[in-house]
C-alpha cells in the first residue's frame, strides 16, 4: 500500500484509514520477508527384517524385524521440520506450537509355531 493508492471501499472508508484505525493486525498481512528454502531429503520409515527357515517341525519359524520412523532429515531448513500444512487457498505455515518430531526405534519377533 503506498500513499496515492487510497482505494475505497464500499462503505466508503480508504484502506488507509483502516490499517490507521484498526491495525496491521485487523488481517493477515502475508509477507516474503522471512521466506527461506523448504527443500529437504527426508528418510522417514526403514524397516528390515528376515525370517528364519527351519527344515525341522519342532523348532518354530520366526522373523526379527527392526524399524525405524523419522531417521534423517537433509534441509537447510532452519525450523523444526520443513514439512508444513497447507489447507485451503492460504499460503503453507509452520505450526510453531508443534512439538519436533522425534526418531522412534521399534523391534519386534514374530513366531510361528
Amino acid at each position: 500500500m503506498t500513499y496515492g493508492n487510497l482505494k475505497t471501499l464500499e462503505s466508503g472508508d480508504n484502506v488507509f484509514s483502516n490499517v490507521l484505525t484498526e491495525g496491521v493486525n485487523a488481517s493477515y498481512q502475508y509477507s516474503d520477508y522471512y521466506l527461506e528454502d523448504g527443500d529437504y531429503l527426508k528418510i522417514d520409515n526403514i524397516t528390515v527384517g528376515y525370517t528364519f527357515k527351519h527344515k525341522n517341525p519342532t523348532i518354530p519359524t520366526f522373523r526379527l524385524y527392526a524399524t525405524v520412523r523419522d531417521l534423517l532429515t537433509i534441509t537447510n531448513y532452519t525450523g523444526y521440520d520443513p514439512e508444513m500444512k497447507a489447507e485451503g487457498l492460504d499460503p503453507s505455515l509452520e505450526d510453531r506450537n508443534r512439538i519436533p518430531v522425534t526418531r522412534t526405534f521399534m523391534f519386534g519377533l514374530n513366531v510361528k509355531f
